[in-house]
């Protein structure tokens, strides 16, 4: 589980949690990135975004959790931007989940 969205969470023992905040912290989990591996990111922003995207693109099957109706809500991109980059990401692969 990847959290993206600038949110510290308590550790849990059944549940491996990465934070990235920056380049170091992603370069501390490039080795546990296998073909296969299911990925939970949480924080449907700029990061968000892209940490899934580069995820996918590894072979890890990837759910990405966003806060709202669509990705990148927060920011101000117009919604038919941000739907058609759901869209894209869902094409390869990965599983957005929004707000209903």
């Amino acid at each position: 589980m990847f959290f993206t969205s600038g949110v510290y969470v308590c550790y849990s023992s059944f549940v491996k949690n990465s934070w990235i905040r920056n380049l170091v912290d992603v370069d501390s989990m490039t080795s546990i990135l296998t073909p296969g591996l299911r990925v939970v990111v949480i924080g449907g922003g700029y990061i968000g975004m892209e940490v899934s995207a580069c995820l996918a693109v590894r072979g890890c099957n990837v759910s990405l959790v966003v806060r709202g109706a669509r990705p990148l809500e927060h920011t101000g991109m117009p919604e038919a931007a941000a739907e058609a980059l759901m869209r894209v990401w869902r094409s390869r692969g990965v599983e957005v989940l929004t707000d209903p």
